[in-house]
């Protein structure tokens, strides 16, 4: 039988590691996961505080928004609100009264396309001299009378201001604020037939 060569009991065999190495590694280990943990406890709380902090905004958005409806449904004016492609992004209730379009059936629709404009002896206004056109091109329009043409092609007489809509610096859109005249155009006209 082969004899057993004694070694030192903190020593392993073949090069492997002393029991104090092992303990030291054990040791840098749980200084690692407490680190980990410390960090991962951090972003939990941030995590949280983030997920508290959207919620938050959230209500305060939707709260801002019923705001925004409310004031549109209160507005006496037809209110229409475009983007930079033209396309409708909304429409209050006095504008579909005024139109005989629904709000669903004109949002995302082009309203160049949707809402014909004319002017006082019923040529069509083409595109590019149309009130939101210049709106878009960054012009504020207060225009003279023009007609807007219904959904069941009748017609009537329309005060209108187009406003663009600018953040940073950049136009995203535009809105049109009309008001219905087709009584101010009659009692002028009675005016002028009266004094004739």
């Amino acid at each position: 039988m082969e004899k057993i060569k004694s070694r030192p009991a903190r020593q392993l065999a073949g090069g492997e590691k002393t029991m104090e190495q092992l303990k030291e590694d054990l040791r840098k280990t749980k200084e690692e996961v407490a680190i980990q943990k410390w960090g991962l406890e951090k972003t939990m709380k941030g995590m949280k505080a983030l997920v508290k902090e959207v919620i938050q905004k959230k209500k305060e958005i939707e709260e801002a928004k019923a705001k925004d409806e409310a004031m549109l449904a209160g507005i006496g004016d037809g209110v229409i609100g475009v983007d930079m492609d033209g396309k409708i992004t909304l429409m209050n209730q006095v504008a579909q009264m005024m139109l005989g379009w629904h709000p669903e059936d004109m949002i995302g629709r082009v309203l160049f396309d949707t809402v014909p404009i004319e002017d006082e002896k019923g040529n069509l206004i083409p595109r590019g001299k149309r009130p939101m056109d210049m709106a878009l091109a960054g012009t504020t329009t207060t225009g003279p009378t023009y007609n807007y043409v219904r959904r069941d092609k009748t017609k009537f007489p329309v005060a209108i201001k187009v406003t663009p809509i600018v953040v940073d610096n950049k136009i995203i859109g535009a809105i049109d604020v009309f008001r219905d005249i087709t009584k101010e155009k009659e009692i002028d006209r009675a005016k002028s037939d009266f004094i004739s």
